[in-house]
């Protein structure tokens, strides 16, 4: 097993605390002993792991530094249809930088049957103020490192577990991933958490509970995306 052989090795320390710290975050610890388990993965590739980890730990410790841990709290608990503005909240500074990890292309995923179901001319529920993304630079990451397993998807994104890998008559369900080149040409903005699909787990500032960075957009035209299925 990878693992065991890079314990005697100079990564081995590192490895352990980095799953360790990963832990914190839902979905992250499981990232990494997927790809530090997995046979034939070389050093590097669990200490991109690693990094990508780092990145995402920082990233959710500088939200909760700007916004304080009991406002972070209180915002959440006051419930969907409560939430502030976030610029109420965040420095202008922060949203920008962070909306501009999003100008080389927005992504998310959305089970194969549901774009069946619904149709492709519009996607988005039009009873929502907004459709949730991450950057295509983080969905790319997210897809290396869970090899397309619906379960550590739902808990890199935030879903809740369980929504995505079965339909409602119980059968295993595909993912299809969205991709927006020019999200700003559709309102980029940061979520407030009042949207119909900010479930028990959203958190304010722009990261996932799984601490992949995150936004919302208008509902998308036929000519704005290009699809790819990413599971069968």
């Amino acid at each position: 097993m990878a693992f065991v052989s890079l314990v005697t090795g100079g990564i081995g320390s590192k490895l352990f605390k980095g799953v360790a710290a990963a832990s914190k975050i839902k979905g992250v610890g499981g990232l990494i002993k997927r790809i530090s388990g997995k046979a034939g993965n070389s050093v590097y590739e669990i200490d991109r792991a690693l990094r990508n980890a780092e990145e995402v730990l920082r990233s959710t410790d500088e939200v909760k530094h700007l916004i304080g841990e009991k406002l972070l709290d209180n915002i959440v608990k006051k419930g969907r249809g409560n939430r502030p503005d976030p610029e109420t909240y965040l420095p202008r500074a922060y949203i920008e930088g962070h909306l501009a990890k999003f100008d080389e292309g927005a992504s998310y995923q959305v089970p194969t049957d549901v774009l069946d179901e619904f149709g492709r001319d519009v996607l988005g529920d039009p009873r929502d103020v907004g459709v949730f993304v991450t950057s295509s630079k983080d969905m790319d990451r997210i897809l290396a490192e869970t090899g397309g397993d619906i379960s550590l998807i739902e808990e890199a994104l935030g879903i809740t577990p369980g929504s995505w890998r079965f339909n409602q008559i119980g059968q295993p369900r595909t993912l299809t991933r969205i991709n927006i080149a020019d999200p700003r040409a559709l309102k980029l903005r940061m979520a407030t958490g009042n949207e119909l699909k900010a479930n028990a787990r959203w958190l304010p500032g722009g990261m996932t509970s799984g601490g992949r960075i995150e936004a919302i957009i208008d509902r998308i035209p036929k000519g704005k995306y290009t699809e790819h299925l990413v599971s069968n």
